[in-house]
């Protein structure tokens, strides 16, 4: 893999925020596999995730997360509950 590809680190950043961004996140890993990588982007867009951090989550499989099952559940029911609410 070309090193050049691979963003930089700035220096004291965390290498994870354990609040709101990581639920963000796990929730458009969910609907990116149901719905695909332009919903789960734009999700991220609209939650205050910056663009390059959710193209790299959303990139390939070297950054991708591995939600719990409860976050799975949630986001689905959720994603549920809006196609009930267009088809009605």
């Amino acid at each position: 893999m070309n090193a050049n590809l691979i963003p930089e680190r700035n220096a004291g950043e965390p290498d994870r925020r354990h609040d709101g961004p990581v639920e963000t996140i796990d929730a458009a890993v969910v609907l990116a596999s149901v719905d695909g990588v332009g919903p789960a982007l734009d999700y991220m867009s609209t939650n205050g995730i910056p663009h390059a951090t959710a193209l790299r989550v959303l990139a390939g499989p070297l950054y991708h997360r591995q939600p719990d099952m409860q976050t799975i559940g949630t986001v689905l029911d959720q994603i549920s509950a809006k196609k009930r609410g267009r088809a009605s």
